[in-house]
């Protein structure tokens, strides 16, 4: 069961990729990363994710599902390797980003959003609402993710 809640809530987590570079944290550039996101998810294209991922970030998943509630932690190989498997797997996905707030200080930035989705998984339709907060940090010149959290329900 863990590994089907991995496979179907990994996308979940994810509303905000892109590879920016700037010299400071900054909103236009967090949305430019954002609406890269966007082509990167529907994709499930696994690379692009990675490229925006801090190498120390920390991942970590709530889900409740059918009642259950479990607590999923990847690092950032754990992740790119379920979003691969998960290729295989996803059908007709779809997802649907509100309610974003950028908050930068400290030379942080945080951003909170919710995040609707659909998707077939072995024939069988699944929707998804996931509560997601993500921490971005500048790197070497770029925004990279260095915490991601979110709290879906199956």
């Amino acid at each position: 069961m863990l590994n089907r809640i991995k496979k179907i809530s990994l996308i979940l987590l994810f509303s905000v990729v892109s590879s920016v570079s700037a010299a400071e944290l900054n909103e236009v550039d967090i949305n430019k990363m954002m609406d890269g996101m966007d082509q990167a998810v529907a994709s499930l294209d696994a690379n692009s994710i990675a490229q925006v991922l801090s190498d120390d970030v920390s991942i970590t998943l709530n889900v409740e599902m059918q009642g259950q509630k479990q607590t999923i932690e990847m690092n950032k190989q754990e992740y790119v390797a379920t979003i691969q498997q998960a290729q295989a797997l996803y059908k007709n996905y779809k997802y649907a980003r509100s309610n974003v707030q950028i908050k930068i200080n400290a030379g942080k930035a945080t951003v909170t959003a919710d995040v609707k989705e659909s998707m077939t998984v072995q024939g069988m339709e699944m929707n998804t609402t996931t509560k997601e907060t993500a921490t971005m940090e500048l790197k070497n010149g770029q925004i990279l993710i260095t915490k991601l959290v979110g709290y879906s329900s199956l």
